[in-house]
Order: structure tokens, then sequence, then C-alpha cells
């Protein structure tokens, strides 16, 4: 016969680590813990898995939910309206397909802003920049979209968005959009 299993999940590491083990929230009956983590039920809000039963269930597993690729854009209220100040945002990891050539394009895009009612929220922001990676599409158009759909969510008082191409065929290529 087989023993109970124990108040604690034990979570799968990626190979070569050790595991990571996290105690089970007390809400929870112990049988959840039969249940794998990746097939419990997720909130609105995160993709975490959550108990069924209880809200405050939250277990810190990102290797097990993957996040996917999202045009969405969240937004979030600025604490400081009555204030004019910036922010920069950047990351290198912005790529999408060529249209003449097919292969990939990599670049670093930069995102300063001066936020009016709205923020974006950067986990948002990183699903959206990721979603170019399987779009055809030139240099210039990105940047411009980018530019684009953010003033559309945010409607900041200022906003340039600013993409380093890496170099390809000898060429650096920058470009630079700006609202307004």
């Amino acid at each position: 016969m087989s023993q109970p299993l124990p108040n604690w999940l034990v979570i799968g590491p990626p190979p070569g680590l050790r595991p990571k083990i996290l105690p089970l929230c007390q809400s929870e009956p112990t049988s959840a813990a039969r249940t794998p983590v990746a097939s419990r039920p997720t909130t609105a809000l995160s993709p975490t898995p959550v108990a069924a039963d209880s809200a405050c269930c939250r277990y810190a597993a990102p290797f097990l939910v993957l996040s996917q690729p999202s045009k969405e854009l969240v937004t979030v209220p600025n604490p400081e309206k009555g204030r004019d100040y910036e922010i920069l945002c950047e990351t290198d990891e912005l790529t999408c397909i060529c249209p003449v050539t097919g292969q990939p394009d990599f670049a670093t895009v930069r995102i300063t802003y001066v936020p009016d009612e709205f923020l974006v929220e950067l986990k948002s922001l990183k699903m959206y920049i990721w979603s170019y990676r399987d779009e055809g599409a030139f240099h210039e158009a990105v940047t411009n979209t980018i530019l684009d759909d953010l003033v559309r969510v945010l409607s900041p008082r200022r906003m340039t968005v600013e993409t380093v191409w890496k170099v390809r065929g000898g060429v650096l290529t920058t470009v630079t959009a700006s609202h307004p």
C-alpha cells in the first residue's frame, strides 16, 4: 500500500536542476496534491496555477506555465498624474522576420514616454514585443506600429520608440518614431 502524499508539492525542475519543493496552502485539501500543478485552474490576471477552492493558493512555478506572445497591452493607473516624469523601457528581445529574405531580424527597442493617466504593465509589454517574432515586417513598420499601439492604449503626453536593428549586410539600422 502506498504512503499518503505529504503536505508538500514537488515540482519537477528543468533537467540538471534540483527539485523545488513548495508547501501546499493550508486551505487546500491534501487530495489536490495529486492533481498536477499545470492542470489546475488559473486566474484571469495570472497564468499561475491556483487551488480550485481558494484564490489565496498560488504556486511559484514559472517553468510550468509558459507565457505566450500577445498583442494585448495592459495598462495600470499612473500614481503621479500631476507630475511630468519620463519612463524608459528597453529590451533586446525584439525579433521579426524579414519579408524579403525570410531571415530573422533582431533589435533592441527603447520606449521612452511621459505618462498621463496610465502606465503600460511590463509583462504585457514583454509579451507584446514577443508577438512580433513570427511576423514578416520591415523595421520601419514595426517601429511605427509599436508607437501607434502604445499611444492608442496609453494616450501619453509624449512618447518615442527607437529600434536599433542588428547589422544585416553591413548596415546598422536605427528607426525612431515620436508622438506628438
